[in-house]
């Protein structure tokens, strides 16, 4: 018969050989730790918006906006938990009726975070033009028009650069392609 000594050795042995990471105020991923503001791991609210962020979610619409110079863009934005200051963003659309990327195919922007929490490691973007000019070479009015309605997958990864390695959050959802207003009346004549 083992005494109450034999069987507590082996549970104290497992409890000290680390297990878990799950509240030590660290996250582990691919075998490396992050502290600080990345130790809850780096996550993303996706969003839109030109002059502040707006949250959204799967199946709202997305406006395609008809930009000064003639062409098309997705204001992109989103709120940032548990991150540094400094990110980098990358966002993606597809029409995923036929597997096309729309926008998205253009550098990373890098930015520092507007309405910061030190406290919090919070902050948010906006205004992120993603370029709607992966359709062919020469994006037209009729291509934009006929993309009306279409829904589409926006990917969106937000990187803190400054971490070593970089910490990386990406979230996808399904949103449907919106008309900009000025272009309402230009696709009803089509």
């Amino acid at each position: 018969m083992r005494t109450m000594p034999q069987l507590l050795l082996p549970l104290l042995l497992l409890a000290c050989s680390g297990g878990s990471d799950e509240g030590t105020g660290d996250t582990a991923v691919d075998s490396v730790v992050y502290t600080g503001c990345l130790a809850d791991g780096i996550a993303v609210d996706p969003g839109t918006g030109s002059d502040s962020y707006v949250g959204i979610q799967d199946g709202d619409d997305i406006v395609m906006v008809h930009g000064p110079q003639g062409g098309w863009h997705i204001d992109v934005g989103g709120r940032v938990n548990h991150t540094e200051e400094l990110v980098s963003i990358e966002a993606t659309f597809t029409n995923l009726a036929d597997g096309t990327l729309i926008a998205g195919d253009q550098v990373e922007s890098r930015v520092a975070l507007v309405n910061w929490d030190d406290t919090g490691c919070s902050g948010d973007f906006y205004g992120q033009r993603i370029f709607v000019d992966d359709i062919n070479s020469n994006v037209g009015q009729d291509d934009i028009c006929a993309l009306d309605g279409a829904e589409l997958e926006m990917t969106l990864t937000v990187t803190a650069i400054e971490a070593d390695p970089p910490a990386v959050a990406e979230t996808t959802l399904k949103v449907f392609a919106a008309l900009d207003p000025a272009d309402v009346p230009e696709c009803a004549n089509r």
